[in-house]
Formats: structure tokens, sequence, C-alpha cells
């Protein structure tokens, strides 16, 4: 399997977690219907996502700090951008999106990598 075939199938799988999880979070936003905000998620990803897998890679870390810059980037941007896409999102609701839906994506792949053994 190609690195661009395995990154695809994390970003599916980064989108299948994140995106729920995402728009159950920000459900009071009333102003903003749940396929807006699913939408707001999945473009959310997208912007971190190559970076977490074309980028940070390149930066020569060790394997605990790859994972660290990694997360700490999709999470600090992503709640960035809850907090300017949604608007009435407050930079806690943005935090709470993010945090869980990158704690949870980044558990599952590892559970994933773990029983596939890749």
């Amino acid at each position: 399997m190609t690195y661009l075939t395995e990154w695809a199938l994390a970003f599916g799988l980064t989108e299948l977690v994140e995106m729920p999880i995402v728009t159950r979070v920000t459900r009071g936003l009333a102003a903003l219907p749940w396929q807006q905000r699913a939408a707001i998620a999945f473009f959310a990803t997208l912007a971190t996502h190559p970076i977490v897998w074309f980028v940070v890679p390149q930066l020569g870390l060790s394997e605990p700090l790859r994972y660290g810059a990694s997360e700490a980037w999709a999470f600090g941007a992503e709640l960035a951008f809850y907090r300017v896409a949604m608007p009435g999102a407050t930079w806690g609701l943005a935090a709470a999106a993010s945090g869980l839906a990158n704690a949870a994506s980044f558990l599952l792949g590892l559970l994933a990598y773990w029983v596939l053994g890749a």
C-alpha cells in the first residue's frame, strides 16, 4: 500500500469519526443546521490532516514528539476554525469539539493500526 493510499484511508476514518462528534458537540448553535456544522467539520479536517501526514513527518521529530506536534496542530487549528466558522461558538465550545473529535480519531487510529498490524 502506498503512503498516499494510507493517508486517504486515514483521512476517511478521521472524517467518519470527527464529523459526527463535532456536529453533536455543536448542536446548541441554533443558527447552523447540522449539515452546515458537519461541512465545517469536514473542511477543518481537510485543512489540517494533510499537514499532519505530509509536513510534520518531514520535521525529523521522534515518534512521540511527532504525535504531539501533529495533535497539537490539529487541535489548535481546528479549534480556531470552529470558533471563526461557527457563529455563536465560544472558545470553550470550539475547544470541546476539537478536543473530543481529535482524541477520538487519534485513539481509533491507534487501535486500527494495532489491530491491522499496519
